[in-house]
């Protein structure tokens, strides 16, 4: 099941991430996404969350969040 969670956390914040750059498009909307991005890894690496949680929601969502590849 784990393998199944990571793709769909991951396909999830590339879908945010890509909303995000198509309503907005601009640098500074950009910026606010990584830094959103970021801070939520921040909580959920400083939340006592199990190892394959904080996998799933800090490398595949907030990894694909804050990653843009053209």
């Amino acid at each position: 099941m784990t393998p199944v969670l990571f793709v769909v956390a991951a396909s999830t914040g590339a879908v945010l991430r890509h909303a995000g750059h198509q309503l907005l498009r601009t640098v500074p909307a950009l910026l606010v996404v990584n830094v959103v991005g970021s801070g939520l890894l921040g909580l959920i690496i400083g939340a006592d969350l199990s190892r394959s949680t904080t996998t799933i929601l800090g490398a595949a969502f907030c990894g694909s969040l804050t990653t843009y590849s053209g």
